[in-house]
């Protein structure tokens, strides 16, 4: 297959599940892909955590990349551009302001990154099905467009980039299902890691939750060797301890189940 060379996209890369699957997506089809890394925290453990899982990923795509060249010259990976921003606007206290602020610094690093002599027509952000943010897409879309718009001035006849949400669509199981089990392994997600560990109980940790116990009950046989499993049992068993259960040893629990624990522990009761 022919590598697209009409365009760059560039897309912001956290080393989370879903910018991963996006830049693996995208390698495998264009011919070169800039990302940009973004840090929205500073030097929490999580944005520390994230820059690791950034550089594992990208180091594992580069030997991807030689190593199929060398093997396969007719179906090549995509070169990656690293593009770090190191953005930090000091420590967000709360989920909340890290859920609002997320979007904005993205897109004015991305702006900020934007090369239209380089063919960036399109920046790429990874929002899924269930995340917190896919309700505001169209008004993000919107916030964008004005943004471009006032910014480029003078564009030389090129056309504004546009922002693009390729996995919209998509639910975190396909993501965990098709992903390649050594990336799985350095991807990053928590938001409140203590000591490096996830934490089992903020909102990302949730959704993986979710989606590991989905592959469980879908995906029996590709479950027992995925790398997710044993940080899902290391998970459950923090979820277990902060919400006081006895049993710290991973439940046949079902993601309703989950879900009740998390909504009694939150309760004024709980």
């Amino acid at each position: 297959m022919k590598l697209r060379d009409d365009h760059v996209p560039l897309i912001l890369f956290s080393g989370g599940l879903d910018s991963t699957y996006l830049l693996l997506d995208a390698v495998l089809h264009f011919r070169r892909v800039d990302v940009l890394k973004v840090s929205l925290v500073g030097q929490d453990a999580k944005s520390i955590r994230e820059k690791q899982a950034c550089d594992e990923i990208l180091r594992m795509l580069d030997e991807d990349r030689i190593a199929k060249e060398k093997d396969d010259p007719e179906h090549p990976h995509g070169y990656v551009r690293r593009t770090y921003n190191p953005f930090a606007p000091g420590t967000m206290q709360t989920m909340s302001h890290r859920i609002l602020l997320q979007p904005v610094i993205w897109m004015w690093a991305a702006m900020s990154s934007i090369d239209i002599r380089l063919e960036h027509k399109e920046v790429w952000i990874g929002y899924v099905k269930g995340d917190d943010m896919i309700g505001s897409l169209p008004y993000l879309r919107a916030a964008w467009e004005n943004l471009v718009a006032a910014c480029y001035v003078d564009n030389d006849g090129k056309s504004y980039p546009e922002l693009m949400f390729p996995l919209r669509g998509m639910g975190k199981l396909k993501l965990i299902r098709d992903i390649a089990p050594k990336y799985l392994s350095a991807i990053s997600w928590c938001e409140s890691m203590e000591e490096g560990n996830d934490c089992g109980l903020c909102s990302s940790c949730r959704r993986m939750m979710d989606a590991c116990l989905s592959m469980r009950e879908f995906y029996p046989h590709a479950w027992e060797t995925s790398p997710l499993k044993s940080r899902y049992d290391k998970m459950y068993r923090a979820l277990a301890a902060t919400l006081s259960i006895n049993d710290d040893q991973p439940k046949d629990i079902t993601n309703d189940d989950l879900a009740q624990m998390v909504s009694t522990h939150r309760s004024p009761a709980g």
